[in-house]
């Protein structure tokens, strides 16, 4: 799902207004998706970006499957 927005290396994708994120740290990714998922972010009615995230988190369920989708993430520097 990532892909779809945030292109194929992560570098983001301007016409979706989606942020490069294969430079960002781990923690802050994590912190985000956390965000996303627990409705801090991407929720407000004015959010049209931000809110296709919290479908693309929906399958998040834990620690450990962000850590796995950060890790991927990181292989793509």
């Amino acid at each position: 799902h990532c892909m779809m927005c945030h292109r194929y290396n992560a570098s983001g994708e301007i016409a979706f207004g989606s942020p490069p994120l294969n430079h960002l740290p781990a923690w802050y990714i994590k912190e985000q998706l956390k965000k996303f998922k627990n409705g801090l972010r991407g929720h407000h009615p004015k959010d049209l970006k931000g809110s296709k995230m919290k479908y693309a988190v929906l399958h998040l369920d834990d620690d450990n499957a962000m850590n796995d989708v950060i890790s991927y993430i990181k292989t793509l520097n």
